[in-house]
């Protein structure tokens, strides 16, 4: 019985270990999307810097809609971070996504 728990555990971690790295190369996968997408916004602006204008309102538009998709999708978690902190990791990540296109 003790060694059935024992199996049990150690395919639990595997899949924990698996899951983990998955998530990791998600989230590799999907930086390179983002570098992808704003060295194609800076390529952009600086051809066609009329541009600029829309491409800083459409960040604008997000930045507004982060307390509401928080409000959504927040759910309290074992990381300790709250409400407020994922808001300002929002703002963050979009304030360096507006620095990278080159509008901020």
């Amino acid at each position: 019985m003790r060694r059935k728990r024992v199996y049990h555990l150690l395919d639990h971690r595997c899949a924990t270990r698996r899951l983990l790295e998955g998530i990791r190369l998600i989230r590799a996968d999907e930086g390179r999307h983002v570098a992808a997408g704003m060295d194609y916004l800076r390529e952009r602006i600086a051809a066609r810097p009329e541009l600029k204008e829309p491409v800083d309102q459409l960040f604008f538009v997000h930045i507004q809609q982060i307390p509401a998709r928080m409000d959504f999708t927040f759910q309290t978690n074992a990381f300790g971070l709250d409400r407020e902190r994922m808001t300002a990791i929002g703002h963050e990540n979009i304030t360096q996504r507006m620095r990278e296109a080159g509008v901020a």
